[in-house]
């Protein structure tokens, strides 16, 4: 009933904030963390939610489609993996080359 549904959203509340919590003791450095989630909202983003809106709710059945749609899928995936991958960012290659570098710091 809605005392029970209350009682699981405020468990499902506290175990969010407990885990947040133990990952903000356990994580010295968000670089890393910043990457990853930054390949995570690239490839929802840009083909996971596009892509199931394009197979589900688009009516469309057609093979050209689906072919689309799993292309789609397959960038997407493939730019979280890269992400991931390739996690430096070079700074002393960008700070190196950057024109502005002298005038800012």
């Amino acid at each position: 009933s809605d005392r029970l549904r209350r009682c699981a959203l405020t468990m499902v509340t506290l175990a969010i904030v407990g885990v947040s919590f133990l990952g903000a003791l356990a994580v010295r450095e968000l670089g890393f963390i910043n990457v990853v989630d930054g390949s995570i909202c690239a490839c929802a983003f840009t083909a996971l939610v596009p892509g199931l809106i394009g197979w589900h709710l688009v009516r469309r059945t057609s093979v050209s489609w689906r072919v689309m749609m799993s292309t789609l899928f397959a960038f997407g995936f493939a730019s979280f993996v890269f992400g991931v991958y390739f996690s430096d960012n070079y700074e002393p290659d960008l700070l190196s080359g950057c024109a502005l570098y002298g005038r800012i710091s």
